[in-house]
């Protein structure tokens, strides 16, 4: 057929054929509960706390796919070895640590490993003053993201760096609420209405606390 655009052997001419878009590959990370080394064993809300505001924070990332939390929490303080844990959930890297709050003190280590060899790409320990912990969070999502080279547009950026204005009481009784917000029972879903109405009371200006307070409202109410 003269009329065909088709070349020899059936082929689509180039300019013709379909293009193919490239679009780099997304790089997967799972935030395993930081292990708590405090004195105090109930301070397991504090851990979680600082891991799912990580998990928030990468999340914030374009370039960066996070598990989610209720999935990497289910893997805390599991037998599991990394490899089996990346593989079980897809992911290219794992970030692990442990946390330990004491007194006026807050230290923190944590190491990014590669899951396929294994390797620690990068690791860091805080040994700062307790009123650091927000300039910390910031610091270690951050490196985290350099680390892996991931591109930041400039608004992710900014997202990324959350320069915290709420005093440090406020957001401790805003993590009791959520630690208890999650167990989804009656009894601990009002002690989280009063743990987000004590951070309120704290800090009038805490955002996450009053929208924690309808969370916990809605769900009485469902």
């Amino acid at each position: 057929d003269r009329g065909s655009p088709r070349e020899a052997g059936g082929q689509l001419p180039l300019l013709l054929a379909p293009m193919m878009i490239l679009v780099p590959a997304l790089i997967t990370v799972a935030v395993i509960p930081f292990g708590n080394l405090g004195p105090m064993p109930d301070d397991n809300y504090f851990a979680d706390g600082i891991t799912a505001d990580l998990i928030t924070a990468l999340s914030r990332v374009s370039g960066l796919h996070v598990i989610s939390r209720d999935s990497a929490f289910s893997y805390r303080g599991g037998e599991i070895n990394d490899a089996a844990i990346a593989g079980e959930l897809g992911v290219g890297y794992l970030l692990k640590g442990n946390i330990q709050r004491d007194r006026d003190r807050i230290r923190l280590n944590v190491h990014l490993i590669e899951a396929q060899s294994g390797r620690t790409v990068w690791a860091e320990r805080y040994d700062r003053l307790l009123t650091d912990i927000f300039k910390i969070q910031d610091e270690l999502a951050e490196r985290i993201v350099l680390t892996l080279e991931v591109k930041l547009a400039p608004e992710e950026r900014k997202r990324l760096i959350r320069n915290y204005l709420v005093s440090l009481d406020a957001y401790d009784a805003f993590l009791r609420g959520v630690d208890y917000y999650t167990k989804r029972s009656f009894a601990d879903n009002q002690l989280a209405v009063e743990s987000f109405s004590k951070a309120i009371e704290l800090d009038p200006r805490f955002a996450r606390a009053y929208a924690g307070l309808a969370l916990a409202y809605s769900w009485a109410s469902g």
